[in-house]
């Protein structure tokens, strides 16, 4: 399986728990379901299979989990430098999934 294909399949299986544990603002839904469109339309352009319904519902869950950890972050009032590390960490968590 190439890295692509490993990549959705963990961001598709980490967005159900999410989605099924809270409800989402529409705000952030919005930004969610973009950004799975996005990564779609990039898979179809390279020449690959589109996401399935249920890999889509697997990657927003992803998705507002990493939002949200972001946000808590932020919220935190992190000074540029430590809040780029962290950003930095929870996309290398994503992405080594």
């Amino acid at each position: 399986m190439n890295k692509k294909k490993k990549l959705i399949i963990a961001l598709v299986f980490t967005l159900g728990f999410v989605a099924t544990g809270s409800a989402q603002s529409d705000k952030l839904m919005k930004k969610v379901t973009e950004k799975v469109e996005k990564l779609n339309q990039q898979i179809v352009d390279g020449e690959g299979e589109a996401i399935s319904a249920e890999q889509r519902g697997k990657i927003t869950v992803f998705e507002i989990e990493r939002i949200k950890k972001i946000r808590k972050v932020k919220k935190s009032g992190v000074e540029d430098d430590d809040l780029k590390e962290a950003r930095k960490e929870i996309n290398k968590v994503k992405t080594n999934n």
